[in-house]
């Protein structure tokens, strides 16, 4: 029997494996996930880690089933990710969607199917409050951050000032992934992929001039 290898690593290459040091402009397309809300800074929030530790275990059953279903398919659990936001910034509160990439393979139903099958699981109470959730981010810029984010408001800044300069804004949700595991990578060792969706910086005001 051939194994049929989806390696969505590989095909959307362009979106997870920037070249380090540079800014890129992309065109993110809908991609589903499963997902997990929660509030509190990422890096400092029990809930977060608990979050990712529960996508893992999601993301292995929904491999094993998926195994069950198509012997021939063969995939690995991707990279860990979040979006990130403040409802109203100067009251501080971060909140945060943790989340993995699914291959098509997985749908909606697929994903309810083996939630079912594992809620009784020592991971159950955690799986419940998992999600199966499509993200749309469109164009956006995104650059690869090396290290911990002791550092990481140059990195922002950096971004920031390239938006600016190639005329657009920010239009979305602040999108963080992690290409080696957040709970378990040293510091100075970790590698992030930051993202920003963004629109040209005229569209607010034709959007306001019905133009």
């Amino acid at each position: 029997m051939t194994l049929e290898r989806i390696d969505l690593r590989q095909r959307l290459r362009h979106l997870y494996d920037p070249e380090p040091g540079s800014l890129q402009l992309v065109e993110v397309p809908r991609m589903n996930f499963v997902a997990i809300e929660g509030a509190g800074e990422p890096s400092a929030a029990p809930e977060f880690r608990e979050a990712i530790e529960t996508l893992r275990y999601l993301s292995f059953a929904l491999i094993f089933n998926l195994r069950e279903r198509r012997p021939d398919l063969n995939y690995a659990v991707m990279p860990f990710e979040a979006l990130i936001w403040q409802d109203e910034p100067a009251a501080g509160g971060w909140k945060w969607q943790a989340m993995v990439l699914q291959p098509d393979d997985v749908t909606r139903e697929f994903f309810a199917e083996t939630t079912a099958e594992v809620i009784e699981s020592k991971m159950g109470k955690a799986i419940g409050g998992a999600r199966f959730v499509s993200v749309e981010e469109g164009l956006a810029v995104q650059t690869l951050h090396q290290g911990g984010f002791d550092d990481g408001g140059r990195t922002a800044r950096e971004m920031q000032a390239f938006i600016e300069r190639e005329g657009y804004e920010p239009a979305g949700v602040h999108h963080e992934i992690y290409l080696n595991d957040p709970l378990r990578t040293r510091l100075e060792r970790r590698r992030t992929i930051l993202r920003q969706p963004v629109r040209a910086q005229n569209s607010r005001a034709q959007e306001g001039d019905g133009s």
